[in-house]
């Protein structure tokens, strides 16, 4: 975009924005077609602006408003400006027809190719919500052992069989040997130190299984987020005519 347009884009719109108090809409945009006839692009594109981005204007005239901002580009040689700012236009209105009887031919051929390649997107259906797979609860490390994380599978895997075979066979144990004869110190202090360890490899084995489960989830999500992401653009594409 050359220092031109630049320094009216940059400029504060509060000066045209007064003019409304004495114009209507209608006629703020034909005095701003006036200037632009005049050779004035500078002023004509200022009021232009200002009006494109009205919102209190009616549609159609900011979209005419669009299409005189988009002529001027196009005669400055900025084609790439006037592409952007006549696809915003079909976005706005897909059914747009451009004045064939106040605009140059040139322009209104370009505006035609810019909508012969503009595809206006259909609303979306609401994307059904994916819930984690049943698998990823299971504990032992399946998930991972299944989706490409070999290591992590395996470590939640050993870490799970031996801390569930302690827990396990401890209390086994426990149930069965738990007592202890007054004054056997050493048996109490033995028994005491069993069900600590047992309790321990139980909570040992369930943080293991609960974080498990949420780095399977991680690992969904971010899968589904890449499968989802991606943009598209309309290139630019060159143009030229002869009159």
């Amino acid at each position: 975009m050359d220092v031109l347009l630049y320094s009216i884009i940059s400029a504060s719109p509060l000066y045209a924005q007064e003019e409304y108090k004495e114009l209507s809409h209608q006629d703020f945009l034909d005095e701003a077609v006036r200037y632009y006839h005049a050779g004035d692009r500078n002023s004509a594109m200022q009021k232009l602006l200002s009006l494109s981005y009205n919102q209190d204007a009616p549609q159609e005239l900011r979209l005419e408003a669009d299409i005189y901002i988009g002529e001027i580009m196009y005669i400055q040689g900025d084609k790439e400006s006037t592409q952007r700012v006549f696809t915003r236009v079909l976005k706005q209105d897909p059914s747009y027809r451009i004045d064939r009887f106040r605009h140059p031919p040139d322009v209104c051929e370009f505006f035609d190719f810019v909508k012969s390649f503009v595809t206006i997107p259909t609303p979306a259906a609401p994307k059904e919500q994916q819930s984690l797979p049943i698998i990823a609860y299971s504990p032992f490390g399946v998930y991972h052992l299944q989706h490409g994380k070999p290591w992590k599978g395996y470590a939640y895997l050993t870490t799970q069989t031996i801390s569930a075979t302690a827990s396990l066979g401890l209390l086994v144990y426990l149930n069965g040997n738990n007592t202890f004869n007054e004054g056997e110190l050493d048996r109490k202090s033995q028994l005491e130190t069993l069900v600590l360890v047992q309790r321990a490899s139980t909570v040992v084995f369930y943080g293991l299984w609960f974080t498990s489960i949420l780095e399977a989830r991680q690992h969904f999500d971010l899968n589904i987020r890449q499968a989802e992401d991606g943009s598209t653009m309309m290139p630019y594409f060159e143009w030229s005519a002869n009159f």
